[in-house]
């Protein structure tokens, strides 16, 4: 099987899983699956590179008990302060595009169907991001 074939069948499998994570998050008022070269995300995968170098510290830490609750109250925030359409950053080469109408429904159902704390949401106009991480 040729490079190409096994990319598109790759590609077709990651369609599916985040077709299928749609149908779970709850809270959106829509929600698609996008390609990343749909948009111009260099500033963003630029602050996302330096965020991921091992020399890079955290913003804040907090107690994983705490953590829903921490993220939800940061989250509400940044929602306030850019808007509720935003992408979320999924496996490559594609992105969910939101407009989430409950903050804590999407936050709860995101993380019950992803298995993890991991989240980027990325806004474009103006360029902003959301990132949270699990330290291993």
């Amino acid at each position: 099987m040729s490079t190409t074939g096994v990319t598109k069948i790759r590609e077709k499998i990651v369609q599916r899983r985040g077709d299928n994570l749609l149908k779970k998050i709850e809270g959106l008022e829509s929600g698609v699956l996008a390609r990343y070269n749909d948009y111009e995300l260099t500033w963003h995968r630029d602050v996302i590179k330096e965020n991921s170098k091992n020399e890079s510290k955290p913003t804040r830490f907090f107690p994983i008990a705490d953590s829903f609750e921490v993220i939800f109250v940061c989250f509400e925030e940044f929602t306030k302060r850019f808007g509720n359409e935003f992408l979320v950053q999924f496996e490559w080469p594609f992105v969910l595009q939101v407009k989430n109408r409950e903050s804590k429904k999407f936050l709860e159902s995101f993380y019950g169907g992803q298995g993890t704390k991991d989240l980027v949401i990325l806004k474009i106009h103006p360029d902003a991001l959301f990132e949270v991480q699990e330290l291993e």
